[in-house]
């Protein structure tokens, strides 16, 4: 019984005209085509002309080639008028075409961007596009676009796309789309009414997308092509920035990320436009000056280049006009501490112009930091920020003329007030903390050998506030010491730190901080300690050795 309900499920499917059943039916879709350079305000014809009938189906690999070639041709124009109004957040009906053209990826979906190495999955890609809508204006009805479509087997469709667009910077760009896709279907045979059936997903036949390579002038990501870009009067503009009077911001350091540059933005509020990705955000916040700097400095505590690469910094022209250059800065950098960490590529886009005050000087005057396809920041940063945290406090030990005052590496984590207490005491002052806990406790000739990070982390996606504990291990000198030794025990105290992000600075800052009382602490469970040289621990991470 149950079968007998799918199988007539299945007719009605079959009946069931959503494209065209037959050329007889294509002089509509022909008139359709007429208006498809104009804007369009029901994305749903758009839809119903992309997707098959299951009728249609049933005869699409006996249909001649030259009907075969004219259904792709046109389905080629649709998707591409998508691909056009889909390319900005200043087009009304952007999000239609957007969904849309997500709606046609298949799930399994691989796409390369801009000669990048890592493919992203749909997801990613998509979140990519989201990304890029908001660096481009309106499509202008004029805006020059091509498609064309290659020789393939009825049921896979390859074309190109070439779509105009500018860019809210000034310029212009051609993006390419090479996109593979194939009819979604599979071939069976009915036992009870012996015909072959073809079914499509959700009842909707259309080319699913398998695979999308992004390209053109990629002047938002990967490697910038200047076939598909404009650029005017380079030798010009170029000669004069080699002859500005206050070009030293361009210098760099070789070992650490570059910050001199910063003394070159324009110091007037109304000339500089700075702008900061914000993922999941469709508009990108505006920075003022010193948000900026200040996002910038977290910026460079929290990512550096590998060690030895230097040439992790490299600059592209996207455009130059006379007395104007823009530019895309791309660093290839490391989060966190440690040397194997993965390397991601950060881009901004900078804009320098030439006498704005009349001074002879060159001044930046718009920057853009872009998101990265590839990496949800918040949680890198979740991710790594424990091991930032402790190395820092491991690298004032080191470093400080007087060790017990190392606390003071919790300024590089707060912003405003920050709550502390010590062994059940409220301190007002961070600088109060060494003579609380270190020196009121008779730890000013104790060493501290290192630190254990407690607790494992959550499971991503990484949360706003947080909080986590590290274990501070020192070593004490006095007369039970030996003893304590011997029966494997720690002197140790629990640091706790609670975390909060901030979204304009796109940093963890700690607002608390609980200094437990130290004490002879067991060493079993978490604790490790070396089998032959028990004054050194093998849990000890950035210790003293």
């Amino acid at each position: 019984m149950l079968r007998d309900f799918k199988c007539i499920l299945l007719l009605l499917l079959v009946s069931t005209l959503v494209f065209a059943e037959s050329r007889s039916k294509y002089g509509k879709l022909e008139e359709l085509l007429k208006t498809l350079g104009k804007r369009y305000t029901n994305s749903g014809v758009f839809r119903d002309a992309i997707l098959f009938s299951q009728k249609q189906m049933r005869n699409w690999m006996n249909e001649p080639d030259d009907y075969i070639a004219k259904v792709k041709l046109e389905t080629a124009e649709l998707i591409t008028q998508h691909i056009r109004w889909q390319s900005s957040v200043r087009d009304n009906l952007w999000r239609d075409h957007a969904s849309i053209l997500m709606e046609l990826q298949d799930d399994r979906m691989t796409a390369e961007v801009c000669g990048a190495k890592e493919e992203l999955n749909k997801v990613k890609f998509n979140n990519h596009l989201k990304r890029l809508r908001g660096s481009f204006d309106s499509i202008q009805d004029n805006a020059q676009y091509s498609f064309e479509v290659e020789p393939t087997a009825k049921d896979i469709l390859k074309m190109i796309s070439r779509v105009e667009l500018k860019s809210q910077w000034g310029y212009t760009i051609t993006q390419i789309w090479n996109i593979h896709a194939k009819l979604q279907v599979s071939i069976g045979c009915d036992e009870v009414f012996n015909f072959l059936i073809f079914q499509c997903r959700e009842g909707e036949c259309a080319y699913r997308f398998f695979h999308i390579k992004l390209g053109g002038g990629c002047t938002e990501y990967g490697i910038v092509n200047h076939n598909y870009t404009e650029m005017n009067n380079r030798k010009e503009a170029l000669k004069q920035l080699k002859e500005g009077t206050n070009t030293d911001f361009r210098d760099q350091d070789k070992n650490e990320l570059p910050y001199v540059w910063l003394q070159g933005l324009d110091t007037n509020a109304d000339s500089l436009k700075i702008y900061v990705c914000h993922e999941n955000e469709e508009v990108t916040p505006r920075y003022t000056r010193e948000q900026f700097r200040s996002w910038y400095g977290r910026f460079m505590q929290m990512w550096y280049p590998k060690n030895g690469d230097t040439d992790y910094l490299s600059m592209q022209v996207l455009d130059v006009k006379p007395n104007e250059i823009a530019a895309r800065i791309t660093m290839r950098l490391q989060i966190g501490v440690y040397e194997n960490a993965t390397i991601h590529e950060w881009n901004m886009k900078v804009a320098t112009k030439f006498n704005e005050h009349a001074d002879n000087k060159w001044y930046i005057t718009r920057v853009e930091v872009l998101c990265q396809p590839d990496i949800r920041l918040m949680d890198e940063h979740y991710l790594v920020y424990r091991d930032v945290v402790g190395a820092t406090f491991m690298s004032y030990i080191k470093d400080a003329d007087e060790w017990y005052t190392a606390v003071d590496f919790g300024k590089r984590f707060r912003k405003g007030v920050v709550e502390l207490n010590s062994c059940g005491t409220r301190v007002r002052e961070l600088e109060d903390l060494p003579n609380t806990f270190f020196i009121n406790r008779n730890l000013w000739n104790a060493t501290i050998t290192g630190y254990l990070t407690l607790e494992e982390q959550s499971k991503l996606p990484a949360q706003e506030n947080f909080s986590f504990v590290l274990r501070v291990a020192f070593n004490p000198i006095t007369p039970v010491d030996f003893k304590y030794k011997l029966w494997r025990k720690i002197f140790g105290s629990d640091w706790t730190f609670h975390i909060r992000y901030d979204k304009m600075d796109q940093f963890y800052y700690i607002y608390k901080m609980n200094f437990d009382c130290p004490r002879w602490m067991e060493t079993s469970g978490e604790w490790i300690m070396s089998p032959i040289f028990y004054q050194r621990h093998s849990w000890i991470r950035f210790g003293k050795k």
